[in-house]
């Protein structure tokens, strides 16, 4: 029995090391010895730039990378490499790299040029087909960039460039974006083909040229594009100016505050609870009246549980300006928020909040 046991133990473990080397061999070398490695084997370097609390990486380092048929791919072509590149020593590949997201793979040249990137959890046969088009030079970073830098691009290979950087959260994106934009026609720019440059959050905040062009052409791009997905781009950009003036710090004064609602009035979205809501909590805070603001979101919570998202800005106010009634009637009112919530994190912040205010 004791020699079966054994026996089992033995195979066990020399199935485990086979499967382990069936997969991707990443070497334990600096990325200086990887390029000088792949230059004299003529091979690539595969840097896999991980986190330690990146769930995407750990999925891929335990269900992609020991496969065989991702082994037998890269091995042959690369010399594989993987740092986490949080740690002090390896911070470096993420700045020289621009690495923003995880995980991200680099395809390297042996001179250590970027061929192209990978982000994301990727399947194996995902995977397989993303490296090699990275081998395409018509589809690559690198043979991008090189059309780019010469000139040679079309308004469509353009996209394809310009998405790839902002994809890659590449800082060269917004310069590429902007070159391409300028290009466009006033009907390309209201189409469904450059609709992301007004989708996207980083490219349209309040006040910028295409914000306005949105709101100046609204009719158009609610035809083009839908009415939904256009209404929820400018609520979006409103939101994001009124809910920081949900404080005692002036954010917005009522002039500027009165400004935004005519905007969105004009638009015809007076009636949106989504916008009204945060409107009328931060034209009270510019009273500094802790009672009054205690009111007015009461009345809101009454009318609609859109004031429940606003319930943390109302809460740090109360918390550093409040009486002593203020806090016991916002307990009374968070308590009321606390059984309108389904959110988990937020209901245990409005029970250490409850527990705080009432010391």
């Amino acid at each position: 029995m004791k020699k079966i046991l054994l026996l089992s133990i033995v195979l066990l473990t020399f199935t485990k090391l086979a499967t382990a080397q069936e997969g991707v061999r990443f070497e334990n070398i600096t990325l200086d010895q990887a390029l000088a490695a792949a230059k004299e084997s003529g091979k690539l370097v595969f840097v896999d730039c991980y986190t330690s609390w990146c769930g995407p990486c750990k999925k891929l380092s335990s269900e992609v990378f020991p496969q065989k048929v991702v082994g037998d791919y890269i091995n042959e072509r690369f010399v594989s490499v993987k740092y986490d590149v949080e740690k002090e020593e390896y911070k470096f590949i993420a700045k020289q790299y621009e690495v923003n997201a995880y995980p991200t793979m680099l395809i390297l040249s042996s001179n250590g040029e970027v061929m192209d990137k990978i982000l994301g959890y990727k399947t194996a046969d995902k995977l397989i087909q993303s490296i090699e088009n990275s081998f395409d030079r018509e589809r690559s970073l690198a043979g991008l960039k090189e059309k780019y830098q010469a000139g040679n691009m079309d308004k469509l290979k353009l996209v394809e460039y310009y998405q790839k950087l902002m994809n890659e959260r590449s800082a060269e994106a917004f310069e590429v974006g902007e070159k391409l934009y300028a290009l466009l026609s006033e009907q390309e720019r209201m189409s469904n083909t450059f609709w992301h440059f007004y989708s996207d959050e980083r490219l349209t905040p309040h006040g910028s040229q295409r914000f306005d062009h949105l709101k100046a052409n609204y009719d158009e791009f609610c035809t083009n594009i839908g009415k939904e997905k256009v209404d929820n781009v400018l609520v979006r950009e409103w939101v994001k100016m009124l809910k920081p003036a949900i404080s005692f710090d002036d954010k917005l004064n009522v002039k500027e505050l009165e400004g935004i609602r005519e905007e969105y009035i004009a638009l015809g979205f007076g009636k949106e609870a989504r916008l009204e809501h945060p409107y009328e909590l931060a034209i009270s805070c510019q009273s500094k009246n802790t009672g009054k603001l205690i009111k007015i979101y009461g009345k809101l919570l009454d009318k609609d549980d859109v004031a429940v998202r606003y319930w943390a800005n109302v809460a740090d106010i109360i918390d550093k300006s409040g009486s002593g009634k203020d806090k016991q009637e916002w307990i009374e009112i968070s308590r009321k928020v606390y059984g309108m919530t389904e959110d988990k994190t937020l209901k245990l912040v409005i029970d250490l909040v409850i527990e705080k205010l009432n010391k």
